[in-house]
């Protein structure tokens, strides 16, 4: 059974979107057609891609409030909107 989901015209943010798990979750993401935010505290090795499309890479550290604040400020004059949150990270403090 083959499920096909259209996200096309949605905004999704990806938090640790560059590497692993979350590389993943923002491959699909673009393939069904979303716009795709892919944050983290570093740039990705090499741009996440997926059916011909590429997500938008911010670096931001989730730990810094007002780097978050930014970082939706630029997702919301970019686009306008935003649909979807899917919050990939592992925060912790040393």
């Amino acid at each position: 059974m083959t499920v096909t989901i259209d996200l096309s015209g949605r905004v999704a943010v990806v938090t640790g979107g560059t590497r692993g798990v979350g590389a993943g979750i923002s491959r699909a993401l673009l393939a069904a057609g979303a716009e795709v935010v892919a944050c983290a505290r570093r740039p990705p090795d090499r741009p996440v891609e997926a059916a011909g499309r590429t997500a938008r890479f911010h670096a931001v550290d989730l730990r810094d409030p007002e780097a978050v604040g930014r970082l939706f400020e630029r997702v919301e004059g970019a686009y306008g909107r935003l649909d979807a949150l899917v919050n990939n990270c592992l925060l912790y403090t040393s």
